[in-house]
């Protein structure tokens, strides 16, 4: 059908196809009936674009290798407008590699930032240390003990999932002690906040609550201190609980 204007719209598809892919259409169909875009040379070279892109480029193929002409694009028009759209879709792609960068800018340079950040890992330091010593208490004080905890931990990796109120900076977790023989368990609650350039760690049982750690908020806690001011306040909890 050389003298229909919409093969010449064809044609055009097919140097678009060749500038893109590096290869020549030649056939609509392949003998598995593959039209160019879709076999495997084509789909390597095609596969370079970004998935939202690659997805129009294929529609403007399969509608431009259809073995039916009515069903192939009819007008240069209709097809420059999906080209012009392919092109906006690379342009959101370009923009939204640049909105993460200054999302990303913005946040890191933010006056509060830093101090977020400190406290975030002090809370999974100071965190692993209460499971820790809990563990290492209920241990020495030998059968019959164990431990409690607010929730459950599987991996190291699980100290670092810590619920932070980002509001308040705060966040609170529950490590205790049990024992076979007694009804009760020795299961305090742990907050940590932060005040000025300190984070303040507090224990608190039956309404009663204790300071056991206030370090800088850029600084390394002392947890040789903080571990010996545990042990001691956990070996004091049980006591009481079972009336040694």
């Amino acid at each position: 059908m050389q003298r229909d204007p919409r093969a010449d719209i064809t044609q055009c598809c097919g140097i678009l196809f060749f500038a893109i892919a590096g290869s020549h259409p030649v056939t609509l169909l392949d003998c598995e009936e593959r039209k160019p875009h879709q076999r495997p040379e084509s789909q390597k070279a095609l596969a370079k674009h970004p998935d939202d892109l690659l997805a129009k480029v294929n529609g403007i193929f399969d509608r431009a290798f259809g073995t039916q002409i009515d069903y192939r694009w009819q007008s240069i028009p209709e097809l420059q407008q999906t080209l012009i759209d392919c092109i906006s879709t690379n342009q959101k792609a370009c923009n939204a590699e640049k909105y993460i960068a200054r999302i990303f800018n913005k946040v890191s340079t933010s006056s509060d930032y830093a101090r977020r950040q400190s406290f975030k890992i002090l809370a999974q330091q100071l965190n692993k240390e209460l499971y820790n010593m809990s563990k290492t208490v209920a241990g020495e004080l030998g059968e019959g003990f164990g431990t409690i905890h607010n929730r459950m931990y599987f991996k190291s990796r699980d100290f670092e999932l810590i619920n932070i109120d980002w509001a308040e900076l705060r966040f609170s977790e529950g490590h205790g002690i049990t024992n076979a023989v007694s009804p009760n368990d020795f299961f305090p609650k742990f907050t940590g906040y932060a005040t000025g350039n300190e984070l303040v760690l507090l224990a608190e049982v039956n309404g009663e609550k204790v300071e056991l750690l206030r370090t800088p908020l850029s600084d390394e806690p002392d947890l040789t201190t903080l571990g010996e001011r545990l042990r001691l306040f956990y070996l004091e909890g049980v006591k009481k609980l079972i009336g040694a």
